[in-house]
C-alpha cells in the first residue's frame, strides 16, 4: 500500500470508530447512516482507482476479490510468481460486489479469481444467511458466464472473535459463519477452501492471527498465503493441462 492509501485507511478506521461509539451511546440510526456514508465514499474511491489501474494490467493473472480483509492483503508481495491484482474494497458486501464485476474482474480477464466475501453482509445488511449464500453463488455464475475458463477459488468466511459486549447492530457470530460456510460448500464451479478451520481456535478466530478480532494481521496473512499457494498452483496446473489438450487437438486436425 502507498503512503496515501495508508493515511486514508487510518482516517476511515477513525471514522468507523466514531460511528461505533455512536452505537454505544444509543444513537443507532445516526451511527448507521454515518457508517454507510463512509463505506459508500470509500467504495467509489476504490472503483476509480481500479479504472485507472486497469489500463496497465496483463490479462491472465490472479485477481483477489473481496472486502477489507482482501484490500489489506499484500498479494503483490506474497505471490511474486504471479501477476496479481488486488480488488478488495473495505466494507464491501455481496450486493456491492455484484455491481462492480466489470471493473474488478471482466476487464482484467484473469485465469484465477480468489474470492472472499460475506462477513460484512452478516453485520451491515438486513439479510439472511441463505440470501448471502445465494448472492455469492450469483457472483460465481456471473464470472463463469463471462469467462468459462477462469478458475474460481472460493474461500470460506473467516471466523471472528466475538466481543463480550456487542456494539454492532447485527454482530457477527461464529455460529452464523459456520452455517454460511456450509452453504458455500454447495456452490458449483468453484474450488472451495475451508479457511475457517485453518484460522479458528476454540471456536473463534485465533488471537495470533488478528489485531482486532475481525481483520487479519501479518501472521494471519502468512498462514492464509501458505494455504492459498497450494490451491493457486493446482489451478495453474489444470489451466496449463487444458491448454496443452487444446494445442494437441488442434494439431490432430492436420
Amino acid at each position: 500500500m502507498s503512503t496515501l492509501e495508508i493515511v486514508l485507511l487510518i482516517i476511515v478506521l477513525l471514522l468507523i470508530y466514531v460511528a461505533l461509539h455512536l452505537y454505544k451511546f444509543g444513537l443507532k440510526k445516526g451511527a448507521n447512516d454515518f457508517l454507510m456514508s463512509i463505506i459508500a465514499s470509500g467504495f467509489e474511491q476504490r472503483i476509480n482507482q481500479f479504472k485507472v489501474q486497469n489500463n496497465y494490467v496483463k490479462p491472465g493473472g490472479v485477481v483477489f476479490l473481496g472486502d477489507s480483509i482482501t484490500q489489506n492483503y499484500n498479494v503483490y508481495e506474497y505471490f511474486k510468481d504471479h501477476d496479481c491484482y488486488n480488488r478488495g474494497i473495505g466494507g464491501d458486501t455481496t450486493v456491492g460486489l455484484l455491481t462492480r464485476l466489470e471493473c474488478s474482474v471482466y476487464v482484467l480477464k484473469p485465469k484465477v479469481v480468489v474470492l472472499l466475501i460475506g462477513t460484512n453482509d452478516l453485520s451491515l445488511l438486513d439479510t439472511t444467511i441463505q440470501e448471502i449464500a445465494f448472492r455469492i453463488g450469483e457472483i460465481v455464475k456471473e464470472i463463469k458466464q463471462h469467462s468459462k475458463e477462469t478458475k474460481i477459488i472460493l474461500q470460506s468466511v473467516y471466523p471472528v472473535i466475538e466481543p463480550k459486549k456487542h456494539v454492532e447492530k447485527r454482530p457477527r457470530r461464529n455460529v452464523d459463519i459456520v452455517k454460511l460456510n456450509e452453504l458455500l460448500k454447495e456452490i458449483k464451479d468453484v474450488v472451495y477452501v475451508d479457511m475457517f478451520s485453518q484460522l479458528v481456535l476454540d471456536g473463534m478466530l485465533n488471537p495470533l492471527y488478528t489485531y482486532d478480532g475481525l481483520h487479519v494481521n501479518d501472521i494471519g496473512y502468512e498462514k492464509i498465503t501458505e494455504v492459498l499457494k497450494a490451491y493457486i498452483k493446482e489451478s495453474w496446473i489444470i489451466i496449463k493441462g487444458i491448454l496443452l489438450c487444446k494445442i494437441f487437438c488442434f494439431f490432430q486436425w492436420f
